[in-house]
C-alpha cells in the first residue's frame, strides 16, 4: 500500500474522505467475501464429515448440507452452514444407550438426553423409509457438524490472510 500524503485544505480533506469512504466499501465488500467463502468451506467440510462418518443412508443428509446467508449484521454479515434434514439431529448426537456409550462432544451443553424411553438393551423396532422394520439400540453420535466448526476454526487464519492479502 502506497503512502499518501493530506493536507489540510479543503480539496485534500476531501481525497482524504472519499480515500476512507473507498476504503470503508473495499474492506465491507472483503468480509462479506470471506464470510461467504468460509460458509462455502464449511458446507464442503460437512458433506465430507458426514460421508467420511458412513452416515450415508439415502444421500438426504449429506445432499441437505448448504449454507444461507444471515441478516445483515452492522458492518459486516453472517452466514449459516445448515441442514434442514429431519433426522441430522440423531446423526449428529446419536440416540439410546450406544449414543450414550460415545456421545456428542457437547451433548451435555446442548441438553441431549441419550434413552429418552428408557429402552436400555432392548432396544426398539423403527421402520425405515425402506418400509421394512428395523432393530436398534440406537447410534453413536457422529458429530459432523462439530467437527465442521471445529476443521473451520483452524483454517479461519489463512482464509482471512487469502481474502483480505497480508
Amino acid at each position: 500500500m502506497s503512502k499518501k500524503v493530506y493536507t489540510l485544505d479543503d480539496k485534500s480533506l476531501q481525497k482524504l474522505y472519499n480515500d476512507i469512504e473507498d476504503a470503508k466499501d473495499d474492506l465491507l465488500e472483503k468480509a462479506n467475501l470471506f464470510c461467504r467463502e468460509m460458509a462455502r468451506r464449511g458446507v464442503d467440510i460437512a458433506k465430507k464429515e458426514v460421508l467420511s462418518m458412513g452416515a450415508i443412508d439415502s444421500g438426504e443428509l449429506v445432499g441437505s448440507i448448504k449454507l444461507k446467508k444471515g441478516d445483515v449484521i452492522a458492518n459486516g454479515c453472517s452466514y449459516y452452514v445448515y441442514t434442514d434434514c429431519e433426522y441430522a439431529k440423531f446423526v449428529e448426537f446419536g440416540t439410546g444407550i450406544v449414543g450414550e456409550e460415545y456421545p456428542h462432544p457437547q451433548a451435555n451443553d446442548a441438553g441431549w438426553k441419550y434413552d429418552v424411553n428408557g429402552h436400555g438393551d432392548n432396544g426398539w423396532w423403527y421402520m425405515a423409509n425402506d418400509g421394512k422394520y428395523h432393530w436398534t439400540r440406537g447410534a453413536p453420535s457422529r458429530p459432523f457438524m462439530h467437527n465442521t466448526a471445529v476443521q473451520l476454526n483452524s483454517i479461519v487464519s489463512g482464509v482471512a490472510k487469502e481474502v483480505f492479502g497480508k
